[in-house]
């Protein structure tokens, strides 16, 4: 019967098949030539087909040989391939990682090391999701992601510090902001703001920086594609004001962090999770991933110049 196949038998019979005959494959298979031959007629005897010709000079495949050969082989490759996947599964280097995080970060941040991951972790199924960074932590502490790139802002989960970044003033070149190194907020107040909606976690550090200078600029355009405000910024339009993390095309632009009471508004970026469940090597592999290559380098680091971020701290927690 078929279900008294195993791997041994198909490679046996692929063994002899190749070699051409019974005494080649056995000493190639490290057994006996009876204990091989024993063992291709019990395949015989289970598939129901004679795999082989035998006479005193030569073993010769039959008719159904050939024909269930081909298909031994992708059953031997098959069989192998779920036994390193079983092997990867009981070491934590396979299954299954959701991961959530902002747009900007997913194509800023994370898609950027996907292949250096999976060189490390060839068998994890990757599946991401965009969504704001709040509720990315909050999905996580629920269970539905297994961790979240964003600004850490939920103390019960562990975390790995990534890296700062900044809000950016975004001018058109010429523009009156752009004779120093950095904007105050409260130089925004008489210029017409281009700005993500409420609900960004970007939005509310600039509301909150405004609140702090008590300046109250006019917002006049909201759009939650940040690359929109950065098309109108460039039009000449107004401020768009955008984090370091959004790639953009900078010709004919000037950007400028932006500074409140001579701090930098901006925050840490983390990779979060929920270690209560127990994470599994290829979780901590990717945040692994993330601070090494992120150490190198990472979006929005030539304005490191501007005062420096307050790394958030808590206990258990990780900085790189």
């Amino acid at each position: 019967m078929l279900h008294d196949l195993d791997l041994r038998s198909l490679r046996a019979f692929i063994t002899v098949a190749e070699r051409g005959g019974f005494s080649a494959a056995a000493e190639a298979l490290h057994v006996t030539q009876p204990a091989l031959s024993r063992r291709i007629a019990e395949l015989e005897s289970s598939l129901g087909v004679r795999l082989f010709e035998r006479t005193s000079r030569r073993v010769e495949l039959t008719e159904g040989g050939e024909d269930l050969l081909t298909r031994s082989r992708e059953l031997l490759r098959d069989g192998r391939a779920l036994r390193e996947r079983a092997r990867a599964l009981a070491e934590g280097k396979a299954g299954l990682l959701r991961l959530g995080c902002a747009p900007m970060i997913m194509e800023s941040v994370v898609v950027p090391r996907i292949g250096q991951y999976r060189k490390r972790f060839p068998h994890v199924d990757l599946q991401f999701q965009e969504c704001g960074g709040g509720d990315a932590l909050k999905a996580v502490l629920r269970g539905d992601f297994h961790a979240a790139v964003a600004s850490p802002m939920e103390p019960t989960l562990e975390m790995r510090l990534l890296f700062p970044w900044r809000l950016l003033a975004v001018v058109p070149r010429g523009h009156r902001l752009a004779g120093g190194r950095t904007v105050d907020i409260g130089d925004l107040a008489t210029e017409p703001i281009l700005t993500l909606p409420a609900g960004f976690g970007t939005r509310a550090l600039f509301d909150a920086g405004c609140e702090t200078a008590s300046a109250r600029p006019t917002i006049r355009m909201e759009a939650a594609a940040a690359q929109t405000l950065v098309a109108a910024a460039r039009a000449g339009y107004g401020v768009a004001v955008v984090p370091t993390v959004l790639i953009m095309d900078k010709r004919g632009l000037e950007l400028r962090p932006i500074l409140a009471a001579g701090k930098s508004l901006g925050r840490w970026l983390a990779i979060a999770w929920d270690a209560s469940r127990m994470p599994p090597a290829y979780l901590t592999g990717l945040a692994d991933v993330l601070v090494e290559s992120l150490a190198r380098d990472y979006p929005g680091r030539e304005y490191d110049y501007a005062p420096p971020i307050k790394a958030p701290g808590r206990p258990g927690s990780k900085k790189r």
